[in-house]
């Protein structure tokens, strides 16, 4: 049996492991991602060394040599991969907006949002009278809440999506389970909730499509709006390796576009690409 090696790439000898591909990746997808491709390294009596302690080492050992293939989020600040390495996004995190299936909202803008869940000017939104509720509910209170789920990072994407990295407000609330939010949510009291994904069973609440403009048009978070990019509050995973390593690495980059690795970085609170978009991808890499 083949065996997963788990190796920090720094490491002197790694590369002494003949074929053994390296893959470097988001600390988000250890714990999902690894034992599929320790099944995958079984499976196929290949060898794989996986370091999934982050992205932007990841990027690092990429360039540098000390990796062959990054599953990865890129920095919105760093320049793109230049032209001998090739990018194809496998996967997305997201942000999506609940709230209770009563109330008489139908979407909901990034200015709303951030009256609700942001700290000082213009964080005014408290009532759901402000964000045009009529009825019993328009002179309560908007509570505001999140499911935080680590590593996922919920409210990270929202504040530098949302907020402009401006702070978070004070009365944030915070639920761990997806059952206690619902339960939170079809209460009385209410409130809106910001999640990864929309939990499962998730009756009693729904997902508010999301503008970037008071009077923009909104996006509900499916894959499609997702993929071309309409879906405003959502930040792309890639695969990431050297076009000239394609042929070597083929039979790693098919696998983590399969179901089975889709359903691996679901589980990890990802959205994975449609699998259309997937079988597409893997006859492109035959054609590199």
């Amino acid at each position: 049996m083949r065996r997963l090696l788990i190796l920090l790439f720094c490491l002197t000898g790694v590369g002494s492991y003949g074929q053994t591909v390296r893959i470097a990746g988001s600390d988000l997808l250890a714990r999902d991602l690894t034992p599929v491709l320790q099944a995958m390294a079984d499976r196929e009596e290949r060898d794989v060394a996986v370091d999934f302690t982050g992205s932007h080492a990841a990027w690092q050992a990429l360039q540098s040599g000390g990796a062959d293939l990054g599953v990865l989020s890129l920095a919105p600040d760093q320049p793109p991969p230049d032209a001998s390495f090739h990018v194809v996004p496998v996967a997305w995190q997201t942000v999506v907006v609940l709230a209770p299936a009563t109330v008489q909202l139908n979407q909901i803008s990034f200015a709303q949002l951030a009256g609700v869940f942001g700290a000082g000017e213009g964080s005014d939104w408290k009532r759901w009278g402000d964000l045009g509720v009529t009825g019993e509910m328009a002179p309560r209170s908007v509570t505001p809440w999140v499911l935080e789920r680590p590593p996922l990072p919920t409210l990270g994407l929202f504040r530098h999506v949302v907020l402009r990295s401006r702070p978070l407000g004070s009365a944030l609330r915070t639920e761990t389970e997806a059952t206690a939010l619902i339960a939170r949510l079809t209460s009385p009291e209410g409130g809106l909730a910001l999640a990864a994904r929309p939990p499962e069973p998730a009756a009693g609440i729904k997902v508010l499509p999301v503008s970037t403009e008071p009077d923009g048009v909104a996006f509900a978070p499916t894959t499609a709006a997702i993929e071309r990019g309409d879906y405003p509050l959502q930040w792309p995973v890639y695969l990431v390796f050297r076009r000239a390593d394609v042929s070597r690495l083929y039979p790693w980059l098919r696998f983590l576009l399969s179901d089975q690795a889709a359903a691996a970085l679901t589980q990890a609170g990802l959205h994975p690409a449609a699998p259309d978009t997937r079988r597409r991808e893997v006859f492109a890499l035959e054609e590199l």
